[in-house]
């Protein structure tokens, strides 16, 4: 399939949810057993699945009971519990968490996730604004489009099945978010900050660069996370862990790049010496899109290529899983985005971009 579903939701966030539990019942329940296993590969077992899960219901409440409220709505709407719904939303506080927990002991923490890049209208030939991503993750794994407006604010995000949030999307303001997991000895489930999924969420509402950027430095995560953000008024890139964030701003006609770890570990005191054992891309990755973007200024058509690079062969930009390795293994590129927020709306592939035609989908 080149297309996934593109639901518009209510402003109710429990009429929302249900309406998300309906359209997407099959999908919900086949995330839910698939982040089961891929968090049982990473070390925690069901029991403490369970527990971790229900205390993310409370957690969220906290920050949004409108959030809680979403969540409680697709499990009616779809069927799937309401523990196993916030596993899902949970997904990458309980794999983050579990991954330095355990020490990351498998090729499916890391191995394979997401490239970035960015850049104000001087960083493209067509003078306009542009940012986007490859989210290299489970191939099992099932999504959507959403769009719904909150306080004058009209957004259009990628969510998986099951999860509230959105992220990867862009607003009616012409702000834009990426999303790429980074990881460090710090994450840590006790750690009680705003969930990834609702920051992401939250950035897709803002009305200027400053508060989105706002919403993703601020506070104590428990979990590190990239975030790539651009509007009119900019493009930065934030770095983001339990010990800080740091927030790196794109200027002249290079483009932002990004990859899965930290460009500036050492100025946050961050700990990713796991990231030289094993067989890790984001090396890989971060250096072969630094080479193709080279200085710029960058076509589009130029990005697209970068993103369907082979180079590197399983470690490459435009991933494909490695088919002699287990299911609960495998990690490809699911998705890739380019989103223009100069017109304010994005181009994307579902499933590998290297044999696919980019689909326009308008905010």
């Amino acid at each position: 399939m080149t297309q996934i579903p593109v639901l518009d939701l209510p402003a109710d966030p429990r009429t929302a949810g249900r309406l998300h539990g309906e359209r997407l019942r099959e999908g919900v329940a086949s995330n839910a057993r698939e982040y089961r296993i891929r968090i049982r590969v990473a070390g925690l077992d069901d029991a403490g699945i369970d527990r971790r899960s229900r205390e993310f219901v409370d957690r969220v409440a906290e920050y949004d009971p409108g959030y809680r409220e979403a969540m409680e709505g697709i499990s009616e709407g779809s069927g799937v519990d309401l523990v196993d719904v916030a596993m899902v939303n949970a997904r990458y506080e309980l794999l983050y968490t579990t991954w330095s927990e355990f020490g990351r002991p498998t090729a499916a923490s890391l191995e394979g996730e997401c490239t970035s890049f960015g850049g104000a209208a001087e960083a493209f030939e067509d003078g306009e604004i542009h940012i986007g991503q490859n989210w290299d993750w489970f191939p099992q794994i099932e999504g959507a489009w959403v769009r719904w407006e909150k306080d004058g604010v009209r957004a259009l995000g990628f969510t998986e099945a099951g999860i509230a949030g959105a992220k990867i999307g862009i607003n009616s303001e012409g702000l834009g978010v990426c999303l790429m997991g980074l990881g460090s000895s710090e994450d840590d489930w006790r750690i009680a900050g705003m969930p990834v999924h609702m920051r992401t969420q939250r950035v897709l509402e803002s009305r200027t660069l400053r508060e989105a950027v706002g919403v993703v430095a601020g506070g104590r995560p428990g979990c590190s996370a990239d975030f790539l953000i651009g509007s009119e008024e900019g493009v930065v890139n934030a770095e983001t862990s339990p010990r800080g964030s740091l927030v790196t701003y794109q200027d002249g006609e290079r483009p932002l790049v990004h990859a899965n770890h930290f460009l500036e570990a050492q100025a946050l005191g961050i700990d990713q010496s796991w990231l030289r054992t094993g067989k890790q891309s984001t090396f890989d990755r971060y250096e072969r899109m630094s080479g193709l973007v080279g200085e710029g200024p960058v076509s589009v058509d130029g990005m697209k290529r970068a993103m369907r690079d082979h180079e590197n062969g399983e470690l490459s930009l435009c991933r494909h899983a490695v088919e002699s390795d287990p299911p609960e293994l495998w990690s490809t590129t699911a998705m890739s985005v380019q989103m223009n927020l100069t017109r304010r709306e994005l181009e994307y592939t579902w499933g590998t971009p290297c044999d696919k035609e980019y689909e326009r989908i308008a905010l």
